[in-house]
């Protein structure tokens, strides 16, 4: 789903990058979807490992650098 409110409040300011909000609607992960250009790395699919994560009630959520490194387009309204 994109929203740029929604966007804009979690600080996504490049694609892609997703934004996983938990129950609470408190940010839970904002970053890249995998390492990999093509999401094909099971072990980096970050997004993926970080849904998992808030799913099975674990708050030990730590990804390498790779997760939340902006690398994609930047948002057309970013003012950063």
């Amino acid at each position: 789903m994109f929203d740029s409110a929604i966007a804009r409040e979690c600080g996504v300011y490049s694609t892609p990058q997703a934004a996983i909000i938990d129950a609470g609607h408190k940010l839970y992960y904002r970053g890249n979807y995998n390492k990999s250009r093509y999401c094909t790395n099971k072990k980096s699919d970050f997004a993926r490992l970080a849904l998992e994560d808030l799913l099975s009630n674990h708050p030990d959520l730590s990804f390498s650098p790779y997760a939340v490194k902006a690398y994609g387009c930047q948002l057309p309204t970013c003012t950063k």
